[in-house]
């Protein structure tokens, strides 16, 4: 042999072991064939994931390899018959799950010559999909788990103090109940504003002593005075024999709640300023002050400034309650406590019912993502009546929808004419479903006056008249 040929057969030969030597060390299995489907060469990883000796199969067709089964599908045929590449999964005798890639090589002729097949073992990705699945899944029980707890630790009554907003609330809040400052808290209607006033009391050194809350729009305006002041023997016409304390002396100790203050007749803001100034109350009919130990907490869902601007709020007033200030924030600007409140209420509503009704993914997020109007209060409601309505244990998110819309159609003004009737008919029959509507959405006459554009006598007087009866 001449020496020229010697040495290219020993570069081919090192060659031959450098390409050996990189199909071992793939961490993927590696097969070889020729364009008959021969095995040519098989890489130690394909004997590590499949469990074929490498020697037992290399020179055999992969369609005997089928027959004596040492595998049940074989790419490389594949190849050979689509011409393109293929990739199959496949599960071997090893338990071992692959993901198997073939690639023919082609002559100048078009022929295919070569068939490299890979072989991916998938094993170790599965498991660790299953563990990341099994984590996610964990992680999440620990996170419902965690706000549930969170949730339970921040209930404080019925307030649930999850979200960042909220928990600023109840910091402001715990931070006035160290003192005797008068409080304004303000916020839209349903937002829980007198439950803030309930915590404050409640953490407050005032603890033992009465908590008063006084909802000041609820009250009739010739009445409100001596309710709250309180009256002597004969003060007045039908007024009782022995005299009654107001409902500031009752509350001589503790804490006082003005909710819905901006209803306050400007005649009342005098004798009320007087108190906060004084921190004595006069009767009526009395001729000596009585000294009343009292903490004030206001509540409001109106704009006071406007209403001092307006002329129907007293400016000194405003200044006197406004000593420290709380503002609550309304509902779809604290999404993180929807999920708790409903659990809170889902549960509350359950144990009030004799229920043990849940709801289901589709139907929390549906829930999360409505814009309450009516805050906490609304969502309160719309709760125990899905309980209530609901025939099935699981509330699921056709459920919620139907109960969301009947609730809808309810809230629309719908006048039906059946026979013809006179214009006045028709006018007290609007009259009539205006105040239900109103009666629905505020929680005062006096609201409902100012929301219609009446005075407020008006609005009694009607009420007696359609037989409507505000708690």
């Amino acid at each position: 042999m001449a020496s020229s040929d010697q040495e290219e057969l020993k570069y081919l030969q090192a060659l031959n072991r450098e390409l050996d030597a990189i199909i071992d060390s793939s961490h993927d299995g590696i097969v070889i064939a020729d364009g008959e489907g021969n095995v040519l060469r098989v890489s130690k990883s394909y004997e590590r994931i499949t469990g074929v000796p490498a020697e037992v199969i290399t020179g055999m067709n992969m369609r005997d390899v089928i027959k004596l089964g040492f595998v049940s599908d074989s790419v490389t045929l594949k190849v050979l018959e689509k011409k393109q590449s293929i990739t199959i999964s496949q599960r071997f005798a090893t338990g071992r799950e692959s993901i198997i890639t073939g690639s023919p090589l082609f002559d100048e002729n078009g022929k295919i010559v070569r068939v490299v097949t890979n072989v991916r073992d998938m094993t170790e990705i599965k498991q660790l999909e299953k563990q990341l699945a099994f984590s996610q899944n964990l992680l999440k029980r620990y996170q419902t788990e965690l706000d549930e707890l969170r949730a339970q630790h921040c209930s404080l009554g019925e307030i649930i103090a999850v979200s960042k907003e909220m928990n600023e609330v109840l910091l402001s809040a715990l931070k006035s109940a160290g003192s005797d400052a008068t409080v304004l808290i303000t916020g839209e209607s349903g937002v829980g504003k007198d439950l803030v006033a309930k915590f404050i009391h409640n953490k407050s050194w005032r603890n033992k002593s009465p908590l008063i809350v006084v909802n000041c729009g609820a009250i009739p305006e010739q009445l409100l005075e001596s309710e709250l002041f309180g009256y002597e023997p004969g003060a007045f016409s039908g007024a009782k024999r022995e005299g009654k304390p107001g409902l500031i002396e009752l509350a001589d100790g503790g804490t006082l709640v003005l909710d819905e203050v901006a209803d306050l007749p400007l005649i009342v803001q005098v004798k009320l300023l007087r108190f906060l100034q004084e921190k004595e109350i006069w009767r009526l009919g009395g001729i000596k002050p009585v000294k009343v130990d009292v903490r004030v907490i206001a509540c409001t869902n109106k704009n006071l400034e406007g209403l001092v601007e307006e002329g129907r709020f007293r400016e000194d007033l405003y200044f006197r309650l406004n000593v420290i200030r709380i503002k609550v924030p309304v509902l779809r600007e604290r999404k993180d406590d929807i999920i708790p409140l409903i659990r809170h209420f889902l549960q509350k509503y359950n144990q009030q019912y004799g229920c043990s009704k849940k709801l289901t993914s589709e139907a929390y997020n549906f829930l999360v993502n409505k814009t309450w109007p009516g805050n906490v209060r609304e969502l309160s409601n719309f709760l125990e009546r899905l309980v209530v309505i609901s025939e099935k244990d699981e509330l699921d998110l056709d459920t919620v929808k139907m109960v969301a819309d009947q609730k809808e159609n309810e809230e629309k003004i719908k006048i039906e004419i059946l026979s013809p009737i006179t214009l006045k008919e028709a006018k007290e029959k609007l009259e009539r479903e205006l105040l239900l509507a109103a009666l629905k959405e505020f929680k005062t006459t006096r609201s409902i006056a100012r929301s219609l554009g009446i005075d407020h006598s008006t609005v009694v007087r009607k009420m007696h008249k359609y037989g409507l009866v505000k708690n």
